[in-house]
């Protein structure tokens, strides 16, 4: 799937501006989650946006272990293939209004950024939490479930914890 310009809106809880089980790229839009991540990508499936303005809002919920902007995981619930999961972004801004920024678990994950301005919550807790999970979504099998992370920046002011779990492993590259 292409797109190309306009305004998205998506409102309510497990809503999220974008939500991916295939291939899809995005450029010069403007993505918004009023009341969820901004970005959900599950599985064996790839997102690229360029000149995109990506903001979520995800509320604290009791079933999730923490609270994300943008996340790359396998759900289990059959409805994307098992596979590594690539998030592209160059250019534009990220925005998260709670939570942290990046989280990763029970998959495999590739995460590129270039020249991306990122706006932090004021309680976020991570910029990358590569974990596994507590199973309470059905994310794998608790005690199994980590998640192996390539994180590359190019260009790319970061700031913020970097987190994971003896289950995972997060190697960062930058230029």
């Amino acid at each position: 799937m292409v797109v190309n310009g306009g305004s998205y809106t998506a409102n309510g809880s497990g809503s999220p501006a974008v939500y991916v089980t295939a291939d899809i790229t995005i450029s010069d839009a403007d993505l918004t989650a009023t009341g969820s991540e901004a970005l959900c990508l599950e599985g064996l499936n790839s997102i690229k946006l360029y000149n995109c303005n990506l903001t979520g809002n995800m509320p604290d919920l009791s079933q999730n272990d923490n609270t994300w902007t943008v996340i790359l995981y396998q759900s289990m619930s059959g409805d994307a293939q098992i596979g590594e999961g690539t998030f592209l972004m160059e250019g534009g801004t990220l925005t998260s209004e709670n939570g942290g920024i990046f989280y990763t678990t029970n998959t495999d994950s590739v995460f590129t950024l270039r020249n991306v301005q990122i706006i932090a919550a004021d309680d976020s807790e991570y910029l990358l939490r590569c974990t596994g999970n507590s199973n309470a979504r059905g994310w794998g099998h608790s005690g199994s479930n980590g998640a192996n992370c390539v994180f590359n920046a190019i260009d790319q002011v970061l700031n913020g914890n970097i987190v994971y779990d003896s289950m995972s492993s997060s190697p960062i590259a930058a230029s």
